[in-house]
C-alpha cells in the first residue's frame, strides 16, 4: 500500500460516490471526465485494490471500496473541520505559540487537548502541525516549533538539547472486532482440548491470548521504521513474540481504526481511543501476556528555551485536559 495519497483524490472519490457517476462528479468539481477517471485509477493503484466498478450506467463500490470510501469520507470531513479550526487560530496581534503533535495525536486526545487550549484562550494564536513522532520532535530541535506533545517520545534517542516533561499516561491494549475475536480465539481453545470452550461463553467474559497465539493471529500495524512500530515490536519481544502475522500496515489513524473495526486483524491501540468503542461493542479487548503496553504522553522542549508564562499555561492546561480525558 502506497500511503502517498493526496486528500484531493479522496475528495474526488467522495464526489463520484455521492453523485453516482464520473460525469456528474467531474461537473461538480469543474474538471474534465478523464481527469476524474485518472484520479480513481491512481487511487486504486496506490491502495492496491479495486475501489469502484460499473453497474449499468452508474458506479458502485466494491467490498474493498466500501472500506476505502468510509475512510475517505472521514479524512475529507476531518480536513475541512481542521481548516475551520486553523482559520479561527489566525488572529492578528495574538500571542503566538508553535506546537507539533504526533500523527496519532487525534486518536489519543492530544490534538483535542491542544485545540481546547486555544478555544479557552482566544487571545493566543497557535500554529499547530501534525507530523510523525520523530519529525515532531525534530521540529523542536531545529526551533521550527516551540513545543511538541507526543506519545512514544521515550522510545527515541533524544538529542541532549531536548527535554521531556511527562504530561499523562496511556496504554496500548489488544483489540479486535467481536466477530474476529470470537472466530479466531474460540477455535484455539477447542483445539487445546478445553471442554469449557464447547459451552457458550458468558457474555462478559474477557478473551485472552497466549504468546503463541500472539504470534499467529492476524495483525494490523503501522509500517516498519515508525516510532510506534518500534515500540510495539519491543513490547512483543518482551512477551516472547519474535514475529507476528501482519496482514496490513497503515499510517493513517482513521484507516487503521476502520481496518480493525471491520475485522481485518487485531491491533494494539490506545486505551483512550478504544474505551468508547469497547463499551459500544464495536471492539473486543483481549487480555495478553504481560498486560497492556504502558506508554507516556510527553511535552518536548529545548533545554535552552526561555520559559514564558504562555508555555507554562499551555503545559498545565493540556496536562489537565489529558488527565480528564484519560
Amino acid at each position: 500500500m502506497d500511503t502517498r495519497i493526496s486528500i484531493y483524490k479522496l475528495e474526488v472519490l467522495c464526489e463520484v460516490i455521492s453523485n453516482g457517476s464520473v460525469t456528474r462528479a467531474a461537473s461538480r468539481l469543474g474538471v474534465a471526465q478523464p481527469v476524474v477517471s485518472a484520479h480513481l485509477r491512481s487511487l486504486e493503484s496506490r491502495l492496491g485494490v479495486r475501489i469502484v466498478q460499473r453497474d449499468g450506467r452508474g458506479i458502485v463500490l466494491t467490498p474493498a471500496g466500501e472500506i476505502v470510501y468510509r475512510w475517505a469520507t472521514e479524512v475529507v470531513n476531518d480536513t475541512r473541520h481542521l481548516g475551520t479550526l486553523l482559520e479561527a487560530l489566525t488572529r492578528d496581534g495574538a500571542e503566538a505559540l508553535s506546537v507539533t503533535t504526533g500523527i496519532n495525536g487525534a486518536s489519543n486526545g492530544i490534538a483535542h487537548a491542544v485545540v481546547r487550549f486555544q478555544l479557552q484562550h482566544p487571545g493566543t494564536r497557535i500554529d499547530l502541525r501534525v507530523l510523525p513522532t520523530d519529525q515532531a520532535v525534530a521540529a523542536v530541535l531545529k526551533r521550527e516549533s516551540d513545543l511538541a506533545v507526543v506519545s512514544y517520545a521515550s522510545a527515541l534517542e533524544l538529542d541532549a538539547a531536548l527535554e521531556l516533561t511527562p504530561l499523562a499516561t496511556d496504554e496500548l491494549v489488544l483489540v479486535a472486532s467481536p466477530d474476529l475475536a470470537a472466530a479466531t480465539l474460540a477455535p484455539e481453545s477447542r483445539a487445546n482440548g478445553d471442554p469449557a470452550a464447547t459451552r457458550p461463553r458468558p457474555r462478559r467474559r474477557q478473551l485472552s491470548v497466549s504468546s503463541k497465539q500472539l504470534a499467529e493471529i492476524p495483525f494490523v500495524c503501522t509500517p516498519g521504521g515508525t516510532v510506534r512500530r518500534a515500540a510495539i515490536d519491543r513490547a512483543m519481544l518482551e512477551r516472547g513474540v519474535k514475529a507476528r502475522h501482519l496482514v496490513m500496515e497503515v499510517r493513517s489513524e482513521t484507516a487503521f481504526h476502520a481496518a480493525v473495526r471491520d475485522g481485518i486483524g487485531f491491533a494494539l491501540l490506545s486505551r483512550r481511543t478504544t474505551i468508547e468503542m469497547v463499551s459500544r461493542g464495536q471492539l473486543t479487548e483481549v487480555a495478553m501476556p504481560g498486560g497492556p503496553v504502558s506508554i507516556g504522553i510527553h511535552l518536548v522542549s529545548r533545554r535552552d528555551l526561555v520559559p514564558l508564562p504562555l508555555h507554562r499555561l499551555f503545559r498545565e492546561a493540556v496536562q489537565a485536559e489529558l488527565e480528564t480525558g484519560g
